[in-house]
């Protein structure tokens, strides 16, 4: 990269030009290529492609058997990863040019390309980029390209996946709320796993009884006014006692109980 690209790198990615509005139109397109993805992998599936390469002869007759099973395996568990990597890679490549063609100006700022492209710009104008403000606008804007790929990539799979599954508008506003309520309250979580099976951490769904099924929120959420709420119990105190002292005499399995891993 010589000086004059370097230059057109700052320009572009600035945080004060239209870098954020085509960062999110790179997360469209990391849902489009999670699309194309899920659904190369369901008609890998479907069409039994795994047993084909397995049971094939003359990859079997060219492999051996063991090495055609181990090659069927490895395109099952990859054929996903390979085909959305291909096609995000196609994606950023030809869209901005074919928009280009129909006079659209869009480009595409993904977060990897932008840390590299600016990172090629230093090594081009050297350290005494570093004193110049358009450089750190460059450097500000990293961090908000890959939020927005990554939260309207994301918002779009989970809307796909809420309709997939028949969620109602009532259940969605209730999802949402929950989400919203897990930012605020521990915003680390979405970016820090919890520890291995722990069910306060996770979130999980414990069973309470047969059939009947409590969130496990851990401590006690808060009011607006601050004090402490208490789940409200998903059966009056009689009737839980009595599932209780049902269940104490059953099996785990047979109750439907299962307990989070410690």
């Amino acid at each position: 990269m010589n000086a004059d690209a370097a230059r057109d790198v700052l320009d572009s990615q600035t945080l004060l030009g239209p870098t954020l509005l085509f960062a999110a139109f790179t997360g469209v397109l990391l849902f489009a290529s999670s699309l194309i993805a899920g659904w190369t992998e369901n008609w890998f599936v479907f069409h039994r492609l795994d047993s084909a390469i397995a049971w094939n002869p003359r990859v079997e007759a060219r492999l051996g058997t063991a090495r055609a099973q181990r090659w069927a395996h490895w395109w099952r568990r990859h054929v996903s990863g390979l085909a959305g990597s291909v096609s995000l890679g196609f994606m950023l490549g030809l869209v901005p040019t074919v928009a280009g063609f129909f006079a659209l100006p869009l480009e595409v700022r993904h977060i990897t390309l932008s840390a590299g492209q600016l990172a090629a710009a230093l090594g081009a104008l050297g350290w005494d980029v570093l004193r110049e403000p358009a450089f750190w606008w460059c450097v500000a804007a990293i961090p908000l390209i890959g939020a927005l790929n990554v939260g309207v990539s994301f918002l779009l799979a989970f809307r796909v996946a809420l309709r997939s599954r028949g969620v109602r508008v009532g259940d969605r506003s209730r999802i949402y709320a929950a989400i919203r309520l897990r930012l605020r309250e521990r915003p680390m979580s979405f970016l820090r796993p919890p520890r291995f099976g722990s069910c306060a951490a996770l979130g999980v769904l414990e069973p309470i009884g047969v059939g009947q099924r409590r969130f496990h929120r851990g401590p006690a959420s808060r009011s607006r006014s601050g004090a402490a709420v208490q789940p409200t119990p998903a059966h009056p105190p009689s009737v839980r006692a009595e599932r209780v002292e049902a269940l104490s005499s059953a099996s785990p399995v047979a109750a439907g109980g299962t307990r989070c891993g410690r």
